[in-house]
This record gives C-alpha cells, structure tokens and sequence, in this order.
C-alpha cells in the first residue's frame, strides 16, 4: 500500500471530515516523527542489543552495528573491503505476528 491508497482509505475509514490531502500531511508528519526517533538511537556494539523505539503496535525499530568485512565481488571474484556500517532493523510486534498467522 502506497501512501496515496492509505491516504484514501483512512480518509473513508474516519468517524470525521478529513479530506485525503489532510491525512496526506498527517503521513508525512508521522513519517518524519519516526525517522527522527530512528536518528536518536543509539546503535548495539559487540554483539549487545541497542535502543529500541517501538512505533505503535507495529513494530519495533533498532539500530545494529554491522561490522567491516572482506567480501567477493560476484562478477570479478576479487576480495573487496565492505565499510562498517550502522543499519536499521525492524521487528513486527506480536500484534502483527498474530494478524499474519
């Protein structure tokens, strides 16, 4: 689901006016709110769990250290170098655990 078909189905789900355009924002701004909350976490270091942010009943955000690592080039076969990196993990809650069973 896009944001243009969420926009349009909380629109025609809500108990009051609010027109497409409107909750179009409201996405944005939650968007915006959970890629800060994302921003502020700390990462796990040496295998140790970092901050975790839960956003509603969806899922739970992390940040995780991936560290550097020789990797292989699969059209050259040639040993490269990969960079350390912090990634974002997300985790579905049991909520939503239980909606897909």
């Amino acid at each position: 689901m896009n944001k243009k078909d969420m926009a349009k189905a909380v629109a025609s789900r809500a108990n009051f006016d609010v027109t497409e355009a409107q909750v179009t924002e409201i996405l944005d701004i939650a968007s915006s709110l959970f890629r800060e909350e994302l921003k502020n976490l700390e990462p796990g270091k040496d295998g140790k769990r970092g901050d975790r942010a839960k956003f509603w009943d969806l899922f739970i955000g992390e940040l995780a250290q991936r560290n550097a690592r020789t990797g292989i080039n699969p059209k050259t076969k040639e040993k490269i170098q990969i960079e350390a990196k912090v990634v974002v993990k997300l985790k579905p809650t049991s909520i939503v655990n239980k909606t897909i069973e």
